[in-house]
């Protein structure tokens, strides 16, 4: 995704028409062959570098390659070709409305495809990882020890940086004024009527998140001190699952580093688990890190 320099000694090596047949061998995967016009069908150019971009592109297709068949010998799954047509429009019509950051010689259209493709995979692969017995018992502990990690507060506050202040605060609510109305005049926060959204306890500072916790729901609450100065707080909901709601969807308390990590470290046994061969011309296949690196002449 990021936009790579092509090292002077890239532009010696051009793939598809100036560097031979297109079906000459690029990578395979076990007996699978992955050629130049395979890597070229994601390009809209006709001299391409062999650079990071093109290995990146070759990397993508020995993955999908691996992960089709390691998603259906794991769990069963095969790719849903109308959700990954759906997953395609998305991202086109984001597209269309943001803007690309896909390298200019690629075909862009292309490139899009494969990645509604590979979204959807992975999307089902995470759901299908989640449902480990283990993960759904870490979370049930968690629950039974620290709630708060896994609630969630919609909540709304007035800021001001004397006890004074929040005490002239507390009195204009309690009065009968608006609670938003009071906090647009006086917080310092410049959230709109003091509105938080909705987050998890843990997003704040102890104080906070410790007073989140405690409040009644629909109740003025404070005032109290944090390092920001003195609060007042309404929580109108907060939910927390039972042990039953983490075994019936787990994933939805599964914050997206973790679900990250569980993705990449599937990928990962999942490459290591084939036997995977580069082409030395186009770059090596690193058992370390289970991605294609440049050949020793270009450093």
């Amino acid at each position: 995704m990021r936009r790579l320099v092509i090292p002077a000694v890239a532009f010696a090596l051009l793939a598809a028409a100036c560097s031979g047949p297109g079906a000459e061998e690029v990578a395979r995967v076990n007996d699978v062959v992955i050629t130049v016009d395979d890597v070229s069908a994601l390009y809209d150019a006709t001299e391409i570098p062999i650079d990071g971009n093109y290995r990146l592109a070759v990397f993508r297709l020995i993955a999908i390659e691996v992960l089709e068949d390691a998603a259906q010998a794991d769990f069963g799954l095969t790719v849903d070709d109308a959700e990954v047509e759906a997953t395609y429009e998305q991202f086109a019509a984001e597209v269309a409305e943001f803007g690309s950051n896909i390298p200019d010689e690629f075909d862009e259209d292309a490139v899009l495809r494969f990645d509604a493709r590979l979204t959807v995979l992975r999307d089902a692969v995470i759901d299908a990882l989640v449902t480990d017995p283990d993960l759904i018992a870490g979370l049930q502990t968690t629950l039974a020890e620290d709630p708060a990690a896994l609630t969630t507060v919609c909540a709304r506050h007035i800021l001001v940086d004397t006890e004074e202040g929040i005490t002239a605060a507390r009195d204009r609510v309690e009065a009968g004024e608006d609670f938003g109305t009071v906090a647009d005049e006086v917080s310092l926060d410049e959230s709109p009527g003091g509105d938080l959204g909705c987050n998890p306890p843990g997003l704040f500072v102890q104080e906070f998140a410790d007073a989140t916790m405690e409040a009644e729901v629909g109740t003025l609450y404070g005032p109290f001190q944090t390092g920001y100065g003195y609060h007042l707080l309404i929580v109108d909901d907060r939910t927390t699952p039972t042990a039953d709601d983490l075994a019936a969807d787990p994933g939805a308390y599964v914050d997206a580093d973790t679900l990250q990590q569980l993705w990449v470290e599937w990928l990962d046994s999942s490459l290591a688990a084939e036997d995977i061969t580069v082409n030395p011309d186009y770059g090596v296949w690193d058992e370390a890190t289970q991605r294609i690196v440049a050949p020793a002449a270009e450093g």
